[in-house]
């Protein structure tokens, strides 16, 4: 196993983990401060002291992952696919279509299967989006004057129909790409027979030109040296190519490294002068008074 999946590995990690533990402190310091809000009511869901308490725990992992990050930037552990187009299959069946003579048995069936396969998949969002609008529709479920609970009954009657939707759709995509991809392998197949078939006619028809002396002609051309020249030209583009892109990947990772070194500072200063109360308590007073949740 390399370096750079090891890094992966391990930063993939991190961030599952660090998204899991936001997400259930979240959770928790609502509960806890409804819980204490019931009970005083003058009293704010989200204090200081409760984000601390929480943040204690989180904090371990957060400067695991963003050490991490710096140390990719550093190692210079980057995408080597993230300069490369990507790959548009639809595009490529599309040209590979077009220098074919019309279309065999194999590709008509693989068209028609991508079709089965788009429709089934729209049809099942839609029916997947029918109680979704059902439940929208009806003015009874938004009459409580709890927006909480509203809210949640809202998630509960909709977020699951929605997601089976998109898994549908989905499913419907990646059955889709594969059938476009036995498509590409069977007009590629047929591309074969077609030159081999052209091929073999010109052959036929060398045999009968063969007296014009065609050959001896071209033996004295000096191709062959053309295209060694050539390729040896080819060749030093593209190492000084390769060296010019090294060095503005050198330059990125160096700015890169500036960027988050000054982000971490002054993150750090606000912390430190006070101003993480300041936004968390205007973060509150938007989040109760302007959106009206809470």
């Amino acid at each position: 196993m390399t370096r750079k999946k090891v890094y992966l590995i391990i930063q993939t990690v991190l961030c599952v983990l660090l998204f899991v533990m936001l997400s259930t402190a979240a959770i928790r310091i609502f509960r806890e401060g409804s819980a204490r809000r019931a009970e005083h009511p003058l009293e704010s869901i989200y204090t200081v002291e409760a984000v601390a308490e929480q943040f204690k725990y989180i904090a371990p992992v957060l400067f695991a992952s963003v050490g991490m990050a710096a140390a990719g930037l550093i190692l210079g552990i980057r995408d080597e696919k993230e300069n490369k187009g990507v790959r548009d299959i639809r595009s490529e069946r599309d040209l590979i279509s077009g220098r074919v003579t019309g279309q065999s048995m194999e590709v008509n069936a693989a068209r028609a299967g991508q079709r089965h396969v788009r429709t089934g998949g729209w049809t099942a969002f839609g029916i997947c989006m029918v109680p979704v609008i059902v439940y929208l529709l009806n003015v009874a479920h938004f009459q409580d004057e709890n927006l909480e609970n509203m809210f949640a009954a809202l998630l509960r009657g909709t977020v699951p129909w929605v997601c089976a939707g998109i898994a549908c759709l989905m499913i419907a995509g990646i059955l889709e790409e594969k059938g476009i991809r036995r498509e590409i392998e069977a007009l590629k197949a047929q591309m074969k027979s077609e030159r081999a078939s052209a091929d073999t006619s010109g052959d036929i028809g060398s045999k009968t030109g063969g007296l014009s002396g065609g050959t001896m002609t071209e033996g004295f051309s000096g191709g062959t040296m053309t295209e060694a020249l050539a390729g040896s030209k080819k060749d030093k583009v593209s190492a000084a190519a390769k060296s010019a892109e090294d060095a503005g990947n050198r330059k990125m990772v160096i700015l890169q490294s500036v960027v988050i070194a000054a982000a971490v500072f002054f993150i750090a200063a606000g912390i430190w002068n006070g101003s993480m109360h300041d936004v968390l308590i205007k973060a509150i007073n938007i989040c109760t008074e302007c959106i009206g949740l809470g």
